[in-house]
């Protein structure tokens, strides 16, 4: 009985308990638990944190630590990345001077763990969607007999046009949506900054749609984000979505972000905007490797252009001809035909 009660005050979950009591800022140890109690279900799957023992830790390897880091990639921004792994650096630090009987008991070698920290100019690890493609989901899934179908409809609409992370959706209140100067707006808080998105008159009404109650904390979609992460593997097994093609939540975002620039007549700064992006960087990163796909010269290289081609087209022959355009030359299109009215 005596070992076991020695064991379990000199438990590893004691040890990170001690590191987190050890923190001045309540906000602070919540997104510092937060984080290690991420890692710990990443690497050891359905063992509760309470059983996590030196053996664990000591066992860590470099690739572990590329592994995690890369799972979050696929989730969230550089910033936060790094905060997440800075939390565990400095976890494993505070462990690793832990000794008993003058022995260490965390005997991993914490620089070799070490990844240099992202730069915010690296590329979110995500894949592309098209607005069409977007548009076939949402209308599979009001068709569909699945739960709260119509708020996981709006969630998949409202995140392409805004480009709202999973976490900001899950906590989109009523009371965030209001009506000023004519306009609908939803609010919506990024990094402790808060942003508001104009929305027009039918999206706005499609998301009141969504109302049951009058209290205005009512939850918007009604989702959390596991719920979201669930409605997005569904999707893409239904639609056959290819894993190599990494479509997760944040393929929204992307995709906000590029509609952004390229309706806006590729503005950057339009872009820069909507995402919320402090440095234009980061903005432009998102955007140069789509641009770079579509702008490939193999192609048209080598393609002749004859005006005659077009000269019998009938006003129906335009109208198939526009609907099977990728949307960067419908843009283009609008802003000729803009020009010339």
């Amino acid at each position: 009985m005596e070992n076991v009660i020695k064991i379990n005050q000199n438990s590893t979950y004691d040890h990170i308990q001690a590191f987190l009591n050890d923190l001045e800022s309540e906000n602070t140890k919540k997104s510092y638990k937060a984080a290690i109690s991420d890692f710990f279900k990443w690497k050891y799957k359905k063992i509760p944190m309470e059983f996590i023992n030196p053996t664990h830790l000591n066992s860590l390897t470099y690739p572990d630590m590329k592994g995690y880091r890369s799972s979050l990639r696929k989730k969230y921004s550089c910033n936060t990345v790094n905060n997440r792994m800075n939390a565990l650096y400095s976890l494993l630090k505070d462990l690793v001077k832990i000794q008993e009987r003058g022995q260490y008991v965390y005997t991993y070698r914490l620089n070799d763990l070490r990844l240099k920290p992202l730069k915010n100019t690296d590329a979110e690890e995500y894949g592309y969607v098209e607005w069409e493609e977007v548009t076939n989901w949402i209308n599979y899934l009001l068709n569909s007999d699945q739960n709260n179908k119509e708020g996981k409809a709006a969630m998949f609409h409202i995140g392409r046009l805004t480009g709202i992370r999973k976490e900001g959706l899950c906590q989109a209140q009523f009371k965030d949506l209001i009506k000023e100067d004519g306009v609908w707006t939803l609010k919506s808080v990024l990094k402790g900054n808060k942003y508001k998105y104009s929305l027009n008159d039918d999206d706005a009404q499609m998301l009141l749609n969504l109302k049951k109650t009058d209290d205005p904390k009512e939850k918007i979609f009604k989702m959390s984000v596991k719920t979201i992460e669930r409605t997005f593997a569904h999707i893409l097994e239904v639609f056959n979505v290819p894993e190599e093609r990494n479509v997760v939540p944040h393929s929204l975002r992307g995709l906000a972000i590029y509609e952004a620039y390229e309706s806006s007549g590729r503005d950057i700064l339009v872009a820069q905007k909507l995402a919320g992006h402090e440095s234009i960087e980061t903005t432009y990163n998102y955007i140069k490797k789509r641009r770079e796909l579509h702008a490939q010269p193999t192609l048209y290289m080598g393609e002749e252009f004859n005006s005659s081609e077009v000269d019998s087209l009938t006003v129906e022959d335009w109208k198939a001809i526009y609907s099977k355009m990728n949307r960067s030359a419908k843009y283009e299109m609008l802003r000729i035909l803009k020009q010339k009215i």
